[in-house]
């Protein structure tokens, strides 16, 4: 029974994994900044002396219109997302690791790493509401027509910065075990807010 119930947990666990950004670092033995921004204790387990990154960046979209293959095939997103008279839903969230360094000293890891963070929700949306507002085709004849829907339209978009500077030490070691104590303080820099609900 303990190992059903095991498996069950790690199924469940695998969506929310996959949503993680630089997820492939989560695997790997390397030590670097990422790895110390998802946990600070990795400083302390550096590889070398000095550590440089220099630009990172992860994206996550989905949409209910627009496929991968609508991406890469050069077709007019704006006119996939809209057509029809699906309402519609898009999402997008991406990380971007701006240039950090780390390094060890006197037994110490020490890091600086600075990051942008964007999220943005379409919600619902009518997909004549937004043909209108592409187009530039918007009246006062249809916007109460548009506007005015049994769905709860929603459209919110959120971007902030951050700058982390972490310190991590090894705590013991011995031939099979190791544990290292980290802290990561970071200052947050509010970009933008942006809210719009309707219906």
């Amino acid at each position: 029974m303990k190992k059903i119930t095991l498996l069950l947990c790690a199924f469940c666990a695998l969506p929310a994994l996959a949503q993680e950004h630089f997820s492939g670092l989560t695997t790997s033995k390397r030590v670097g900044i990422l790895n110390g921004n998802m946990n600070p204790s990795e400083f302390a387990n550096l590889g070398s002396r000095f550590e440089v990154q220099i630009f990172g960046l992860s994206a996550n979209a989905s949409s209910n219109k627009v496929g991968f293959g609508d991406l890469v095939g050069g077709d007019n997103l704006e006119d996939l997302i809209f057509a029809g008279n699906e309402p519609v839903n898009f999402t997008t969230n991406a990380e971007i690791a701006f240039p950090g360094f780390a390094f060890k000293a006197l037994g110490w890891g020490f890091g600086i790493s600075a990051g942008g963070h964007i999220t943005a929700n379409v919600i619902d949306v009518d997909s004549n509401l937004g043909r209108a507002l592409v187009n530039n085709d918007f009246n006062a004849t249809t916007a109460a027509a548009i506007i005015d829907n049994s769905g709860n339209q929603r459209v919110n978009a959120t971007v902030w910065g951050e700058i982390g500077f972490s310190a991590a030490r090894k705590i013991f070691e011995n031939d099979k075990h190791r544990i290292n104590g980290g802290i990561t303080l970071k200052l947050l820099f509010p970009g933008s807010l942006c809210q719009h609900g309707c219906g």
